[in-house]
Parts: structure tokens; C-alpha cells; sequence
């Protein structure tokens, strides 16, 4: 994917193509709540790695979150002091749980570089930028 993205866009591609990839955040999701979430951090002008942080914050002060195979936390709403996140089903993509979580954690998060650095970088291997490949088992190099 990166190596596309790279004849595309990036570096082998031509200046007019590098000057619209300049802009351009490569992301490889899996299934709509994904990709609805993905475009909805960019409009809204939050960082998806930052997010994907709170999420992995969130597992440890929600004791009821759902964590089982095919149930995913995704971001479906952006508010001024607020962010709303779901549990949601990837099949039929029911909402089992809502959550309301204040931005302030989100500020807290990111402005905690150092202690947040080793997550980060793990995240930001590949295109694939999503906290489940954590603990999925998902090679970042394959992203």
C-alpha cells in the first residue's frame, strides 16, 4: 500500500501528484464505522493517532467496555467539549454501548508526548493507524 501511495503521491511520484499528497494522511481501514470515523477526525481536524490513544485509555477506566471479536470503540460524533464514541458490531454494525467522554482527556493525552511515545510509534508504523493491531496480531510492517 505504501509503495502505491509512493508512486501516486509521494516520493516517485510527479511534483504536480507530491504537491496534492502533500495534503494527503494515507490511512488503510477495514469496513465502514472505519472509514466514516477516519473522515470524520480529518473534518473535523483531529488527530487520528491521538484518538486512537483515547481509545486505548478508554479500556482501561471503562470496566463494562464489550471487548469481544467483531466489537469495535469508533468515534461517530465531534462536539466544541465532547467527543462520543460507540461499541459497535462490525456485522451489522449495531451500537451496543455509547460513551461521552470530554475532550479535556483527549487535551491531557496529547499533551503527554514522552509518555505517550512508545504507543505512537506503534501506531504509526503502516498505513494502518487503528489501535486494535495492538493487540490483533496485526504485523505494522504489512500496513
Amino acid at each position: 500500500m505504501q509503495a502505491l501511495f509512493d508512486e501516486s503521491y509521494g516520493a516517485k511520484a510527479t511534483p504536480s501528484a507530491q504537491e496534492v499528497g502533500a495534503d494527503l494522511r494515507p490511512r488503510l481501514t477495514f469496513g465502514w464505522p472505519a472509514t466514516r470515523e477516519k473522515l470524520l477526525l480529518r473534518k473535523s481536524g483531529l488527530d487520528d493517532v491521538s484518538i486512537e490513544m483515547l481509545k486505548l485509555d478508554l479500556l482501561r477506566r471503562v470496566p463494562e467496555a464489550p471487548l469481544q471479536a467483531g466489537i469495535e470503540l469508533r468515534v461517530v460524533d465531534v462536539a466544541p467539549d465532547t467527543l462520543t464514541l460507540v461499541w459497535i458490531d462490525m456485522m451489522t454494525e449495531d451500537v451496543s454501548q455509547q460513551i461521552e467522554v470530554d475532550r479535556a482527556l483527549l487535551l491531557e493525552i496529547e499533551a503527554n508526548p514522552e509518555g505517550w511515545n512508545p504507543i505512537r510509534t506503534d501506531l504509526t508504523k503502516g498505513m494502518f493507524v487503528d489501535m486494535q493491531k495492538l493487540y490483533m496480531g496485526v504485523g505494522q510492517d504489512a500496513a
